[in-house]
């Protein structure tokens, strides 16, 4: 979304008197790209310098909309948290901004972003694989690596439009088969992917030993 601050300017790259910025919701706080083409948490109610140099001032919400959209570094934060959750990625949330940062950065990637009321609430990833993809023919092939919601806004079709979010860039790189994977004991999942059409292609074991 985007905001207005309203108030008195503070700091050679924070905060300017009535200038628009780039904001999102994060934990009760609004990620903001300030001045500094960086993003900071300032408060939603009073933003102000945590020096208390400056009185600080207001948000005005400029533009609000729920869409889904192309993720953006703002998103990062939001993006990572839901990443490691234990039935999506999981693992440690740095690691996980990091490796969102390499995949905002990486052209055979796309991260799309569900964002509802200025938060982000769901995302996902598919990469364009040359490789071989079980079931398919040709190539490049788009395949989805990690699709997720918050479970309070799930059942409201938001995964089935990041999925047609993603098909559509899909398309437009030429890609005209999708491939992607669940666990066995993900029945959720498994469900999914058939009400979007996938058709199952084979089931697989993995093994491991120490040497």
């Amino acid at each position: 979304m985007k905001v207005k601050y309203i108030g008195e300017s503070f700091g050679i790259d924070s905060l300017t008197n009535g200038k628009t910025y780039m904001a999102i919701e994060d934990n009760g706080m609004y990620r903001v790209v300030d001045d500094s083409d960086e993003d900071y948490l300032y408060s939603k109610i009073n933003p102000a310098p945590l020096d208390g140099s400056a009185p600080g001032g207001k948000w005005e919400i400029v533009e609000q909309k729920d869409e889904i959209r192309k993720a953006e570094r703002i998103d990062i934060y939001a993006l990572a948290s839901l990443a490691s959750l234990p039935e999506v990625w999981g693992g440690n949330e740095e690691e996980l901004r990091e490796d969102f940062e390499q995949l905002l950065d990486s052209e055979k990637d796309l991260v799309a972003a569900a964002e509802f009321s200025g938060k982000v609430v769901g995302f996902a990833n598919i990469r364009l694989r040359t490789d071989y993809v079980a079931g398919t023919k040709s190539s490049p092939v788009a395949y989805l690596e990690g699709i997720a919601v918050l479970e309070e806004f799930r059942g409201k079709g938001i995964a089935k439009k990041l999925f047609e979010f993603c098909a559509q860039w899909a398309k437009e790189k030429g890609c005209t088969e999708f491939g992607s994977d669940c666990l066995l004991t993900n029945e959720a999942s498994y469900a999914f992917h058939m009400a979007l059409g996938f058709k199952e292609i084979e089931r697989t074991v993995h093994f491991a030993k120490t040497i």
